[in-house]
């Protein structure tokens, strides 16, 4: 498995991102922390991501949407993550999919 570079990770991140083993953490500048677990398994034509706690995907929505990339032909893709039980988890998806849509329509 590779490791994550947390510098790298820092660098582009909202929020400063800790490690602590195998698990990244985060905390939102309201209190709430995060704790990320997954694996890269790389294979010659993709990565896959997954989750390490078997049977806990039921308490996630997982959204992943295929974008026209800036060079032509080229495709990009966008993911999303959020626990079911969040309060806005309904509001925040609206959002992820409008926003999202509008990258597609944009471009050629």
């Amino acid at each position: 498995m590779n490791r994550l570079e947390i510098a790298f990770i820092n660098v582009f991140s909202p929020y400063k991102v800790w490690n602590r083993g195998e698990v990244l953490y985060f905390e939102t500048d309201k209190g709430c922390r995060y704790a990320i677990d997954f694996e890269i398994e790389e294979h010659p034509l993709f990565q896959a991501y997954w989750f390490n706690k078997a049977g806990q995907q039921e308490r996630y929505y997982f959204r992943t949407v295929e974008i026209k990339g800036e060079e032509p032909g080229t495709k990009e893709y966008v993911a999303i993550i959020i626990p079911r039980n969040h309060p806005k988890a309904e509001e925040i998806l609206v959002v992820f999919d409008k926003e999202t849509g509008m990258f597609n329509a944009m471009k050629p």
